[in-house]
């Protein structure tokens, strides 16, 4: 069943590169989801600043894509694209209905159940064990909370809200 909604993101960043692999203009890419062997096989990737950049061949390294992209063939024009991020577009994720990814929960609205209000926004995901969502709140003030299903709720993208139930106290230890 369709609920008719479709998530505002078209592209979603997947990696980034980090930087050239010898001299010939490969560059070493970091797979954020660590399912490098899922994109080894796509042939183009949007790159921040840059646009789409056909692939002539990529290779797996644990956690990391080589790849050699078309028009990139020396180390100075792989070095200037260091850093840069990398792109693709939602539909290539074959994701099913309901499903979303952790990047999606950036930018939602931080909604705490026990204050009844909304408390900031979801700034960052760390990938850190379980992983840790950092929230700006609305004083400006950082705080780290798990991403587990004890502390936080099913996002509502209609709403752009998830929603947090801090029943152990985290958010009062906010920088």
């Amino acid at each position: 069943m369709s609920l008719g909604y479709q998530h505002p993101r078209v592209q979603v960043e997947i990696g980034k590169v980090t930087k050239p692999h010898g001299l010939s203009g490969e560059v070493k890419v970091y797979i954020y989801s660590g399912n490098v062997n899922f994109f080894k096989d796509f042939r183009s990737f949007d790159l921040e600043e840059i646009g789409s950049l056909q692939v002539i061949s990529s290779r797996e390294i644990g956690r990391f894509l080589l790849i050699f992209f078309e028009g990139i063939d020396s180390f100075e024009k792989a070095r200037r694209i260091s850093l840069k991020k990398l792109f693709v577009p939602r539909e290539t994720l074959g994701l099913k209905e309901g499903e979303f990814l952790i990047e999606d929960y950036k930018g939602l609205d931080v909604y705490e159940v026990n204050q009844n209000k909304v408390i900031g926004k979801i700034c960052a995901y760390l990938d850190v064990g379980g992983g840790l969502f950092e929230i700006q709140l609305l004083d400006q003030k950082k705080v780290l909370i798990p991403h587990s299903d004890e502390y936080f709720g099913k996002p509502d993208f209609q709403k752009n809200q998830v929603r947090l139930n801090d029943q152990r106290g985290l958010l009062k230890f906010a920088l």
